[in-house]
């Protein structure tokens, strides 16, 4: 009795040092990810990242965006553990490799059917045009070209030759455009215009433009046909999204994570 007693004592004077000897994290910790420190500056390039520009962030934001973070974390520390990144690699090129990993069927026709008929009026599409464009830092330079073309020049190569639009190089091509997608002032030339007319000079701030459109397409819905490449796209990125949270969940059960309130210049509101 006496030697198990003793031997009771000394196994919970191992256990209560072995408490003692566990060393608290320095304070640029923020979290541990299943033992792995991760320190608040690695936070702080996710917010520059992703909420650059937005201001001063409330304490109830702050703890949804370091809860979207730990998710990337985990999502990393995942990848890793199954040898698809290497240690220290983005957590963005982590969360690509595991649904990559996933696959994931393509939407069939049936699904993408079934979509259209479900979000129909998504596809109602106001009067567009296809718009080309040519901005010139001179209006004499915009004049001259406007005459070269009213006289058989062709509006694409007159604007690979003279435009400083960031189009130029694909002859002044702006895509499909309503008219909510352009300033009042343009839209206004821009929708009287007919097809293959070249506007008048138009002076902006930044410049002068010439417009010429190519194509009108009047309002009107979509065909489950002209809608297909976009809802395919939007269901992948459903089904994209619905993996990563399976796999968000996977990790949050394999490895333990533990956030120190007290490193954080803010009131952690969180759900870990």
């Amino acid at each position: 009795m006496r030697g198990a007693t003793m031997a009771l004592v000394l196994s919970l004077a191992f256990l209560a040092g072995g408490c003692a000897r566990r060393v608290a994290p320095g304070p640029e910790v923020a979290a541990l990810v299943g033992g792995q420190a991760i320190p608040y500056a690695r936070f702080e390039v996710y917010l520059a990242r992703n909420a650059s520009g937005a201001g001063p962030l409330s304490s109830e934001l702050l703890s949804e965006l370091f809860d979207e973070f730990l998710h990337e974390q985990l999502l990393l520390r995942l990848a890793i553990d199954r040898n698809l990144v290497a240690a220290g690699s983005d957590a963005r090129n982590a969360a690509e490799s595991l649904l990559a990993k996933q696959g994931g069927a393509a939407p069939t026709p049936d699904e993408i059917k079934s979509y259209y008929e479900q979000h129909a009026k998504e596809f109602d599409r106001p009067e567009r045009v296809h718009l080309w464009q040519i901005l010139t830092s001179d209006r004499a330079i915009a004049e001259k070209a406007r005459k070269e073309i009213l006289a058989g020049g062709n509006f694409e190569a007159v604007a690979k030759r003279i435009s400083r639009d960031p189009s130029a190089p694909f002859g002044g091509d702006q895509g499909i455009l309503s008219r909510s997608d352009l300033p009042a002032a343009f839209a206004t030339v821009i929708f009287t215009l007919k097809v293959g007319q070249v506007s008048a000079v138009v002076p902006a701030e930044y410049g002068y433009h010439l417009f010429e459109i190519s194509k009108r397409l009047p309002a009107g819905r979509e065909s489950l046909s002209e809608a297909a490449p976009e809802i395919a796209a939007r269901l992948r990125e459903q089904q994209s999204k619905e993996a990563l949270a399976r796999l968000v969940s996977e990790a949050e059960h394999r490895y333990n994570v533990e956030v120190f309130r007290k490193n954080l210049p803010f009131t952690y509101r969180g759900s870990f």
